[in-house]
């Protein structure tokens, strides 16, 4: 075993943290669901989608539709595919506290193969519904990794449970990251 791998795996074992993106990961084993202490190696690929929603539980005269950006990125180490998101919202200045129950974004892992691409792992983020009192802002979710063989890519979702709507939560999906 060279040098270098033998620091690897120490750092593995030792549940350091590691910095991706600006968000610090906790690292586990490779079958775990956050990113290993080696998760540097390889790129992000990175994919923006912007989707505006209506608030469904307001109908009223003044503006509701809350417009959304979500980044979806993914990178591959080994046989291990990372996945990283990030969300940045705007709400109409008509808003005075925010519009949801609850406000969550929710990173994925898929395998990349032909038809719909199953989910791996995920990882879902704490509550953003406090963060939606301002009129801008932004999040970005902590990494997430399995083991995927072949192909695999980052995706996000944002599952959202709206003030007075009696709907509960609703995800809604964004274009994912392309496969790694």
């Amino acid at each position: 075993m060279t040098t270098n791998l033998m620091r690897r795996a120490a750092v593995c074992a030792a549940g350091t943290a590691v910095l991706l993106g600006g968000a610090a990961v906790p690292s586990v084993s490779a079958a775990g669901t956050s990113a290993p202490a080696d998760a540097k190696a390889g790129s992000w690929h990175c994919n923006t989608s912007s989707r505006s929603i209506d608030n469904p539980g307001y109908s009223g005269p003044w503006a509701d539709n809350v417009a959304f950006k979500v980044k979806a990125c993914s990178k591959r180490s080994g046989g291990t595919v990372y996945g990283k998101s990030r969300v940045s919202w705007s709400t109409p200045s008509s808003y005075s506290s925010s519009p949801f129950d609850g406000a969550r974004l929710r990173t994925y892992v898929k395998k990349s193969k032909s038809g719909s691409d199953p989910v791996r792992c995920y990882k879902t983020s704490r509550s953003l519904r406090g963060k939606f009192g301002k009129s801008t802002g932004s999040y970005t979710a902590e990494g997430v990794g399995c083991r995927v063989s072949k192909y695999g890519r980052g995706d996000a979702a944002l599952r959202l449970n709206w003030n007075n709507d009696g709907k509960g939560t609703r995800t809604y999906k964004f274009s994912a990251a392309p496969r790694v």
